[in-house]
C-alpha cells in the first residue's frame, strides 16, 4: 500500500470518527429534552435520561481516540524523520571512514559515529513502529 493510500485511509477514518461525535452529540440534546419531556411517562424519561448519558460518554470516548490517534500519527511521523536522519549521517560518516585521503584519526571518529547513527536510526525506526497508525 502506498504512503498516500495510507495517508488518505487514516483521513477516511478521522473522518468517520468526527461523524460519530457528530452524530452522538445531536443523540444527547434529543435525548435530555425527551428525558425532560413532562409528557412522557416515567419509564420513557429515565431511559431517555440513560440514553443521554451514554451518548455523553461515547462522545468523550470518541474524541479521546481521535486525540490519541493524531498524537500517534504526530508520533510516528517524527521518529520516521529523525530515523531517517540518522541514517543518512550513519552513510556520511561510514564513506568519510573509507576516504584513504582523510587523516587517521578522523576515519576512526567518523567509523565509531557512523556505529552510533546507525543504531540510532534503528531506535527511531522501532519506535516510529510502535506508533504507526492502524
Amino acid at each position: 500500500m502506498s504512503d498516500l493510500t495510507e495517508k488518505a485511509k487514516d483521513a477516511a477514518g478521522a473522518v468517520t470518527d468526527k461523524v460519530k461525535e457528530v452524530t452522538s452529540g445531536a443523540s444527547y440534546e434529543a435525548n435530555k429534552s425527551a428525558a425532560k419531556d413532562s409528557d412522557r411517562s416515567v419509564g420513557d424519561r429515565v431511559s431517555h435520561g440513560v440514553n443521554a448519558a451514554n451518548d455523553k460518554v461515547n462522545a468523550h470516548t470518541v474524541l479521546e481516540t481521535v486525540v490519541e490517534k493524531a498524537k500517534d500519527a504526530y508520533n510516528y511521523v517524527a521518529e520516521t524523520v529523525q530515523g531517517a536522519v540518522a541514517g543518512l549521517s550513519s552513510d556520511v560518516n561510514k564513506e568519510t571512514a573509507k576516504d584513504s585521503d582523510k587523516p587517521v584519526g578522523e576515519r576512526v571518529k567518523a567509523g565509531a559515529s557512523a556505529v552510533g547513527d546507525k543504531v540510532e536510526e534503528k531506535v527511531h525506526d522501532a519506535k516510529a513502529s510502535a506508533n504507526k497508525p492502524t
